[in-house]
């Protein structure tokens, strides 16, 4: 199997967060739902689960702030789970 690796300043991807997400129910139904939705996102280029006050620690990396701004807005607090809370940026 081959491995490419890219650069990201070279894609125009410059700006890269490191989000804590907390599930206000971390259900085994919830866990699995919002597993499943970051798969979908293309920003996200990680996701950690670990034990603690969050569930979930994500690697987003995207072109700059506005666009972090639209992805935090349209996917991650606008997603379909409703048991999501506020993310916690790094």
């Amino acid at each position: 199997m081959a491995v490419t690796l890219l650069d990201n300043k070279s894609l125009g991807l410059n700006f890269e967060v490191m989000a804590s997400v907390k599930l206000a129910l971390p259900s085994r139904e919830n866990l699995d739902a919002f597993e499943q939705m970051v798969q979908a996102w293309p920003e996200v280029i990680e996701c950690m689960t670990v034990t603690g006050a969050v569930d979930y620690m994500i690697h987003i990396i995207t072109t700059d702030m506005h666009a972090y701004d639209n992805f935090l807005r349209d996917k991650l607090l606008g997603s379909a789970l409703e048991d999501l809370k506020k993310p916690a940026s790094a």
